[in-house]
C-alpha cells in the first residue's frame, strides 16, 4: 500500500510539473506575441512619427541657435571651446543617435504625439505640473555636467594609460589576458545586473549601485589608483580596455540619453502638451524618462550578456518560437517560471542558482511575464511627476559620486573581465578532461 501511494504521489507530481511547464510555455509565447504586435495604441504606432519629428525638431533648432550664440559671444580659449563643442555635439548629435537607438532596438518605442486641445481647467493644471517637467530637465542638465567632467578626467588619464600600455606593456601582457570581447561581455554583464534589483525587480540607479558597493569601490580605488595597481603588466591592458568601454557605455551613452531626454521632454512639454491636458503631459513625461533609462542602461535584447543570449537560444530551440530573434528582450520572468521552462539549467556549465537568482528575481507583488508595455497609471498624476523629479535628483547624486569613483568602477569591471576569463578557461579545461576520459573509455 505504501509503495502504491508513493507511486501515485510521484505520478501526481509529474502531472502537476507538466501542467506548470505548459502554463509557463503559454505565458512565454503570449509575451512575445504581445511584444511584437504591440497594444494598438497610437503612441506605439511606429508610422506616427511626424509629431515627434516636429516637436523635437523645433527644440533642436532652438538649442542650435542658443549654442551658436553662446559660443560666438563666449570665451575663445581652447579649453572653453573644447567643452562648448563637446556639449553641442552631445545635445545636437548624440541625443539624436540615442533616440534612433531606442527606435531601432525597442519595438514599442513610444512616439511623442500632439495632445490636442483640452478644457481651460486642464490647461491650467498642465501649467501647474510643468515645474516638475522643467525640474527634471534642470536636474538632468546638472547630471550632464557631472558626467562631462567624468569623461574629461577619464580621457586625460586614459590617454596616458593607453600610451604606456602601447609602448611598454604590450610585450609584457600575459597571453591569457582578457580580450576585447571578454571586456565587452563583462560590461554587458554589469549593465544587465543593474537592470533589475533582485529585491525589488526594478532597475538600480547609479547612486544605489555605488552605495551598495561603496566598500568594494573604495578598496579598488586604493588598490588600482592610489597604489598604481592598474599599471601592473598583468592588469594594465585589461584596465585600458575596460576603461574604454566604461567611458563609452557608462558615461558617453548616459550623456546621449540625457540629451535625448532633454530634447524630448521640452518638446512634449512646450510644443505638444500645453493644451493637451494633464494625462497627456504626465504620460509623455513618463515615456521620456523610460526611454532615458533604457538608453542609459542599454536595456535592449541586443545588448544582453552571453549567458542571457544563451538562455534565449535554448528557449527558442526548445519551444520552436517561429518569430524569435536573438535581439528581442528577455521577458521579466521569475526564477520558478524559468526553471519550469528549462528545468536542467542549474546543472549546465556556466549556470548556478545564485547567478540565476540575481538575473531572475522572484519578488512578491511583481508578476512574472508582466505586460511588456509599461503604461503609466494616470490616477495619480502629481505623484507620477514627483517620482520622475525625485529619480532625476537621485541621478544627480549618482553622477557626482561617479566623479570620485569612476576609476574604481573601471577597476571592478577589470576584475569581472579577469574572473570571467579564468572561469571560461576552467570550463574549457574541464571539457577537455571529459573528452580525454571519454576517448580513454572508448579505447
Amino acid at each position: 500500500g505504501a509503495f502504491k501511494d508513493e507511486k501515485q504521489h510521484r505520478m501526481n507530481s509529474e502531472t502537476a510539473s507538466v501542467a506548470a511547464s505548459e502554463q509557463a510555455k503559454e505565458k512565454l509565447l503570449k509575451w512575445y506575441e504581445d511584444y511584437l504586435q504591440g497594444d494598438g495604441r497610437d503612441y506605439h504606432d511606429r508610422s506616427r512619427w511626424i509629431m515627434e519629428f516636429i516637436g523635437i525638431g523645433i527644440i533642436w533648432i532652438i538649442t542650435l541657435i542658443n549654442f551658436t550664440t553662446a559660443i560666438g559671444g563666449g570665451e575663445k580659449d581652447w579649453l572653453s571651446l573644447t567643452i562648448s563643442f563637446f556639449l553641442e555635439f552631445v545635445f545636437l548629435v548624440g541625443s539624436l543617435v540615442a533616440g534612433w537607438m531606442d527606435k531601432k532596438y525597442c519595438k514599442h518605442h513610444e512616439m511623442a504625439l500632439w495632445g490636442g486641445c483640452a478644457g481651460i481647467c486642464q490647461v491650467l493644471c498642465v501649467y501647474g505640473l510643468l515645474w516638475c517637467a522643467f525640474g527634471a530637465g534642470v536636474s538632468t542638465v546638472f547630471q550632464t555636467i557631472a558626467d562631462g567632467i567624468d569623461i574629461f578626467c577619464m580621457l586625460m588619464v586614459g590617454l596616458a594609460l593607453a600610451i604606456i600600455v602601447t609602448v611598454v606593456y604590450i610585450p609584457l601582457t600575459p597571453k591569457d589576458a582578457p580580450s576585447w570581447g571578454d571586456c565587452w561581455n563583462a560590461e554587458m554583464e554589469k549593465k544587465y545586473n543593474l537592470r533589475r534589483d533582485p529585491k525589488t525587480g526594478k532597475p538600480k540607479s547609479r547612486f544605489k549601485y555605488m552605495w551598495e558597493n561603496k566598500g568594494k569601490l573604495i578598496k579598488n580605488l586604493v588598490s588600482d589608483l592610489v597604489c598604481l595597481g592598474m599599471f601592473r603588466p598583468s592588469r594594465a591592458a585589461t584596465f585600458a580596455k575596460c576603461g574604454f568601454y566604461y567611458m563609452f557605455f557608462d558615461l558617453f551613452m548616459v550623456l546621449c540619453g540625457s540629451g535625448w531626454f532633454l530634447l524630448r521632454i521640452f518638446a512634449v512639454s512646450i510644443v505638444l502638451s500645453i493644451g493637451g491636458g494633464v494625462n497627456n503631459l504626465v504620460k509623455q513625461c513618463k515615456f521620456c524618462y523610460d526611454q532615458r533609462k533604457r538608453i542609459c542602461g542599454l536595456d535592449y535584447g541586443a545588448f544582453d550578456p552571453p549567458k542571457i543570449r544563451e538562455i534565449k537560444l535554448m528557449l527558442s530551440a526548445k519551444f520552436n518560437i517561429p518569430y524569435f530573434d536573438i535581439n528581442l528582450p528577455m521577458p521579466k520572468i521569475s526564477l520558478p517560471d524559468l526553471l519550469q521552462l528549462l528545468p536542467d539549467l542549474p546543472d549546465m556549465p556556466g549556470f548556478d542558482l545564485p547567478s540565476l537568482e540575481m538575473s531572475f528575481p522572484s519578488t512578491p507583488g511583481l508578476p512574472s511575464f508582466a505586460n511588456p508595455f509599461d503604461i503609466p497609471d494616470m490616477s495619480g498624476a502629481c505623484s507620477e511627476m514627483s517620482g520622475i523629479l525625485c529619480e532625476s535628483i537621485e541621478e544627480i547624486f549618482g553622477a557626482l559620486i561617479t566623479i570620485l569613483f569612476a576609476f574604481a568602477e573601471v577597476s571592478i569591471l577589470t576584475d569581472m573581465a579577469i574572473d570571467s576569463k579564468k572561469e571560461k578557461a576552467n570550463k574549457d579545461q574541464k571539457i577537455e578532461v571529459k573528452e580525454v576520459e571519454v576517448r580513454g573509455i572508448t579505447i
